[in-house]
């Protein structure tokens, strides 16, 4: 997740949202890592509603999808309102919502990631995934034992997480290249180590065929 071409904007009016801990979380996104997982819902100026999957990496800081604040030109979008909705199924909000300070991301037809600090601690709440990074991108080859979880954008319920998958290849820019018999698009969503040890920590976003971007 190399920093060449990002850009940044910032939100310096940011509402502070109540958590709601008194409402009764849901049975299968409450439970850590799930819970660290939510949805990022953007709403553009056009009144446009863009949503995704959004992970803690720390206690500020949510891991997502480039393309729900940037357009193929790697430009934001005219951004009117997002918020963060952790561990959310169908309309429950277990744990509250929680607006942004600043993003920074980068988007082209092989990165695909966004960094979204929240206004809030939404970690200390729900647990964070953390991160992972390698001093060289050589010693990734032959990496095993990650993960690959996807498909709540729209619904938690439905996340499908593939294990066991390693490291093949690396392409040209040093973008690793998974085993994965899954067909990825450009989506962002993260590559996860130590998810079997309920430890998880992101090692990098994919963003084509079964390559990622790796921290």
């Amino acid at each position: 997740m190399r920093h060449t071409k990002s850009s940044e904007i910032r939100n310096d009016t940011p509402d502070y949202f109540h958590i709601f801990e008194d409402r009764t979380s849901v049975a299968h996104p409450s439970h850590f890592p799930y819970r660290s997982v939510g949805h990022v819902v953007v709403e553009l100026s056009n009144g446009e509603r863009l949503v995704g999957p959004g992970t803690m990496l720390s206690d500020f800081t949510v891991l997502a999808s480039a393309h729900l604040v940037k357009n193929t030109k790697n430009l934001f979008l005219d951004i009117a309102r997002l918020f963060f909705v952790p561990a959310k199924r169908h309309l429950t909000q277990p744990y509250g919502i929680f607006d942004w300070t600043h993003i920074r991301a980068f988007r082209d037809d092989r990165n695909d990631w966004a960094l979204i600090s929240l206004a809030e601690p939404a970690g200390r709440a729900v647990g964070t995934f953390g991160a992972y990074a390698k001093s060289s991108s050589e010693d990734w080859r032959d990496e095993k034992g990650l993960s690959f979880f996807s498909g709540f954008s729209s619904d938690i319920d439905k996340m499908q997480i593939e294990e066991f998958l390693q490291v093949c290849d690396m392409d040209n820019n040093g973008n690793l290249i998974v085993d994965s018999g899954y067909k990825l698009g450009i989506r962002g969503e993260p590559l996860v180590r130590n998810w079997t040890d309920n430890h998880p920590q992101v090692v990098g976003t994919f963003g084509w065929k079964n390559a990622s971007s790796h921290l």
